[in-house]
């Protein structure tokens, strides 16, 4: 993944996912997701009432509070 505002790869995240209301917006939210911190991402998805779920590539897990189990 290439971070849009440096264009140089993303080393943080090593996997993504969203659950949004329509594919368009998960795709443009996972995007978000890989390139922001965790912390910060997550609050993002959550204004737009998506759900994230984000490995950084030490192995660490941050998701959404109501992510599904």
């Amino acid at each position: 993944m290439i971070d849009p505002r440096t264009g140089w790869p993303v080393e943080h995240c090593a996997s993504a996912s969203v659950i949004a209301r329509n594919a368009m917006t998960a795709e443009a939210l996972s995007i978000v997701a890989s390139v922001l911190e965790p912390k910060r991402a997550l609050e993002v998805l959550d204004s737009y009432g998506a759900e994230g779920f984000i490995v950084s590539r030490s192995g660490h897990i941050s998701r959404s509070a109501s992510w599904p189990s």
